[in-house]
């Protein structure tokens, strides 16, 4: 009779073992933590969220203010609540945010007040134009590829990171990708407050970066490229940079086009053996020289050049496009054979529409993403990816749909972003949050604990006999 009792108590102990390793299982699911805000357990501090992450996890950040300095070395994303009211302060002590892990996705923060170093002198380039300090744009690449930097806003040293709605302001270097590779800046705003020696992007030794929508202002340089491969600069806005909208040295494959860029001394300028770059649909405006290009770039794509306020062409047929060619002044003479006689409209006239999933579904195993893309011109091409991963291209253009098996991903929050492009190469996207959902196996220690139940059963059965 003790012994059956014993038996009794042991099986109820594996099953209070078995409903609490469940409760523990669905509750580390979730891989979401939360900083600020009232809820029970929230962080208070993101560097603390970041101690308990684990790769895959994401971090919501409640709006505040948090003065803190960051190292992301795990694969997460990082959350704001509202870009405006979540506001990251680097009290003016190092770098606010440094990223050195793979896949990281940074969203809807307000990121300030980096470190800030005055050299006595400002250093000139090779053409004699001034440039920021921390030797940053002078022609050595130890120097800029290896140097401890101290003073940005996000300090990007890894692959597949993208940063998207945020506000950098008050930081020297505002947003730096160094020996970064397949990563995006977009729908960022970036302001230097007419602060010396400074930067609003800044890309070296990277390869295959984009950067879009964005607004950079009042810097020294707006954005500043030195050895990268493959590097898109598309519908931004550069405006009041001291020196200069773009500088391009030393790269290949860049391709800018549907940008304004105003009020800098030089709106772009192309030098230290370049290849490849091409300048189209563009609009300079209010620039003391338009541009500059010491490396004979390519400045209209073969039907359509760019926008110039100190064109004084005609345009005898009517057709929009100048007759007489544009001069880039530098070492080469360079020509852009198609000035456009107006302005170039930056407004995007695609529309998206996903339809499956919905926002904020949960979805599991293989799904079929599909929905809709109208443009005037039409569309030629629509792409999907899940967080800041490769484009999968859809079947179909305006109605399209793809099928993705999402179980290859984590269990928790992703971004789902549909890409459309039209037959005029303008191209717009559209995100949504989905949660995704693996089928739940069962870990070793619950089929050791079910067979000890079944064991135990067995036992007890024998015993009545």
């Amino acid at each position: 009779m003790r012994n059956y009792i014993k038996l009794k108590i042991i099986l109820i102990l594996l099953f209070f073992l078995f409903s609490s390793h469940s409760a523990t299982s669905k509750e580390t699911t979730k891989n979401i933590l939360y900083v600020g805000g009232s809820g029970e357990g929230n962080f208070t501090s993101i560097s603390d969220a970041l101690m308990e992450a684990k790769d895959g996890y994401t971090i919501f950040v409640y709006k505040g203010i948090y003065k803190e300095n960051i190292i992301i070395s795990k694969r997460i994303r990082l959350v704001g609540e509202e870009k405006e009211t979540t506001v990251i302060d680097g009290r003016k002590e190092g770098n606010v945010i440094h990223v050195t892990a793979n896949g990281v996705s940074i969203e809807r923060f307000t990121i300030r007040s980096s470190s800030y170093v005055l050299e006595e002198k400002e250093p000139e380039d090779k053409q004699g134009a001034k440039v920021p300090s921390e030797g940053i744009t002078k022609v050595n690449k130890t120097t800029i590829l290896e140097r401890n930097l101290t003073t940005a806003g996000i300090l990007v040293e890894a692959n597949h990171v993208n940063i998207s709605d945020c506000i950098i302001e008050d930081c020297q270097l505002s947003i730096v990708l160094r020996k970064a590779e397949n990563c995006s800046v977009e729908n960022c705003k970036i302001n230097a407050k007419k602060l010396p020696k400074t930067i609003g992007l800044g890309i070296y030794g990277s390869k295959a970066v984009r950067i879009l929508n964005c607004n950079i202002s009042f810097c020294s340089i707006g954005l500043d490229a030195m050895w990268i491969d493959f590097l898109e600069i598309s519908r931004n806005n550069l405006f009041s940079n001291l020196y200069a909208g773009i500088s391009l040295q030393i790269s290949s494959n860049c391709t800018v086009h549907h940008n304004t860029i105003y009020g800098s001394k030089t709106g772009a300028g192309v030098r230290g053996e370049c290849k490849n770059v091409l300048f189209y649909d563009n609009n300079f405006i209010g620039n003391e020289i338009s541009a500059v290009d010491y490396c004979n770039a390519t400045w209209d794509n073969g039907v359509v050049g760019n926008y110039w306020d100190d064109y004084n062409g005609t345009d005898t047929n009517g057709d929009g496009i100048g007759d007489e060619p544009y001069v880039i002044p530098g070492l080469m003479i360079a020509r852009d054979y198609h000035p456009l006689m107006k302005k170039v409209n930056l407004t995007s006239p695609i529309s998206i529409t996903i339809s499956y999933p919905e926002e904020g579904s949960t979805v599991f195993g293989v799904i079929k993403v599909k929905g809709y893309a109208t443009c005037k011109e039409g569309i030629k091409e629509v792409s999907v990816r899940i967080d800041n991963g490769s484009w999968i291209r859809a079947n179909g253009t305006s109605e399209w749909s793809v099928e993705i098996d999402v179980s290859k991903y984590d269990q928790g929050k992703h971004t789902l972003e549909v890409r459309a492009i039209s037959n005029d190469n303008k191209f717009a996207s559209t995100k949504i949050d989905l949660w995704i959902k693996k089928k739940s196996t069962p870990s070793p220690s619950l089929i050791i604990c079910i067979l000890a139940i079944l064991f135990i059963t067995l036992l007890l059965r024998k015993k009545k006999r």
